[in-house]
């Protein structure tokens, strides 16, 4: 139940209220199947992502604009890659060391 004390209780409910008329048998349905926990994270999974899309949207259109040379869907691309993963070698981790251990050398106790 992390994503639903992440994303704020209240929020959740309102959302899958906004989004369902009657979500009681549903909610009753997940938790008799023992889904809910899936439930509750592709909800949140949809809920964002058609949020994010929103407000990109929002976005380019007044940023950019539709006379704009980028379209829509390159601007999403750009503003919705995942972060590549980086590789950190030995000689990377040695020296953030060597460099923490320099900066606690410079504070001084009082």
């Amino acid at each position: 139940m992390r994503e639903i004390v992440s994303l704020g209780e209240f929020e959740f409910w309102d959302a899958v209220y906004q989004r369902y008329a009657a979500p009681q048998e549903l909610i009753e349905i997940n938790i008799c199947a023992g889904s809910f926990n899936e439930f509750v994270k592709r909800f949140i999974e949809v809920h964002f992502g058609e949020r994010n899309e929103k407000e990109l949207w929002e976005v380019w259109l007044h940023k950019l604009g539709a006379w704009s040379d980028i379209s829509f869907e390159d601007f999403k691309k750009q503003h919705t890659q995942t972060p590549r993963e980086t590789q950190h070698t030995a000689e990377d981790t040695a020296a953030a060391v060597d460099e923490a251990i320099g900066a606690l050398e410079m504070i001084k106790p009082s």
